[in-house]
């Protein structure tokens, strides 16, 4: 076992000997699957070597959303359970497309296939030059854009576009080889995690940022973890709260567009970042509220990718309703990855980024 699973082992065992078995995790999971789960049930077959197939089922539907955490009067992370209880099964074929092709040590095959993949997407100009590259220059700012440097969005050559405008110096980290390894974190791929984990710490130590930007919720939670289990001397910073920083700096156009907010969950829930997006958003638009937001989000499922799609599909719909009840003529998202699932499911509602938003205000002033 290696020390990144024994610690979680570890903080698995300590929370289950004062679990009160209230089952408010479970009441409030947005799974309905998790109504039938027992939670004595569960604390036992988490010790197990081999835990039943209904408990390991029950794991790897979880997406890691944070609800019972949230719930849990004694702070505990039922998640970190469900995570530790997935180390012991066979990882579902739904879930492997998030754990293909990525890191420096590629076998022959995913090194073919990830080679293929480079060949055939739509990369922007802007950030071409930087997927995989093998040098890095000094400098205080950096951009990890990893894996959505290949987002059909174009969230990310539009982040430097914003550092451009603002006179910026800073340097970029691009492509799957240098993955945040949370997809195999939470898969309980730990080996694999691990030495992705410790990849990224060197390669950001080798560039000497002291900012790291990024746009996606998992690889800010990523970033942290890296942070505070290597000793990184750098500050992570989601791509909201680094516009803050230079608000003043931006002369944004206003507009009376009535737009909804969509927190991720990852930087609600786990890290209480509700209203550094509110503040720029506010700047932008007149913000019309959801019933479920800020900590109480419903999250888009995006680290579940396709394992029981249909139950998914279901509940992002339900947030994409949610969202047009408001009366709004857009819902609005700081993470990459909520975005790219709601954005083609989006019906009489349009999906946007707020990186977009702030460019195109940006790009009215000239």
């Amino acid at each position: 076992m290696n020390p990144l699973a024994e610690d979680l082992k570890r903080d698995v065992e300590q929370d289950i000997t004062t679990c009160g078995l209230c089952k408010k995790c479970l009441f409030l999971c947005p799974l309905p699957e998790s109504k039938d789960i027992d939670v004595f049930t569960l604390n036992r077959e988490v010790s197990k070597d081999q835990p039943s197939k209904e408990i390991l089922d029950f794991a790897f539907l979880c997406m890691s959303c944070g609800q019972c955490n949230y719930s849990c009067p004694n702070y505990q992370h039922m998640v970190n359970r469900l995570i530790y209880l997935r180390s012991k099964g066979r990882i579902p074929r739904g879930l492997k497309p998030l754990l293909h092709w990525r890191g420096q040590r590629l076998g022959v095959v995913d090194r073919a296939l990830y080679g293929l993949k480079k060949r055939l997407a739509s990369v922007h100009p802007r950030i071409a030059p930087h997927i995989d590259k093998k040098e890095y220059r000094k400098s205080d700012l950096l951009f990890y854009f990893s894996c959505y440097a290949f987002s059909p969005s174009e969230v990310p050559w539009k982040t430097l576009a914003i550092a451009d405008h603002l006179g910026l110096d800073y340097e970029v980290v691009a492509g799957y080889s240098s993955c945040c390894g949370w997809p195999h974190y939470l898969a309980g791929d730990f080996t694999s995690a691990e030495q992705l984990f410790k990849d990224l710490a060197a390669l950001i130590e080798e560039t000497g940022a002291k900012t790291v930007v990024t746009g996606c919720a998992e690889c800010y939670r990523a970033l942290e973890l890296i942070k505070n289990r290597y000793g990184g001397g750098y500050t992570p910073l989601t791509t909201t709260e680094w516009v803050l920083g230079h608000m003043d700096r931006l002369n944004l156009q206003g507009s009376d567009e009535l737009v909804t907010f969509h927190d991720a969950c990852n930087l609600s829930r786990y890290d209480g970042k509700q209203e550094a997006p509110r503040k720029v958003v506010k700047r932008l638009f007149r913000l019309v509220e959801m019933e479920r937001t800020g900590k109480d989000t419903l999250c888009c499922g995006a680290m579940r990718q396709n394992h029981e799609k249909e139950g998914l599909m279901e509940l992002r719909k339900k947030r994409l309703a949610e969202a047009k009840e408001t009366g709004a003529t857009a819902m609005v998202t700081e993470c990459i990855t909520c975005y790219e699932v709601y954005k083609p499911l989006a019906e009489g509602i349009k999906v946007m980024d707020l990186v977009e938003a702030l460019y195109d205000s940006i790009a009215k002033e000239g």
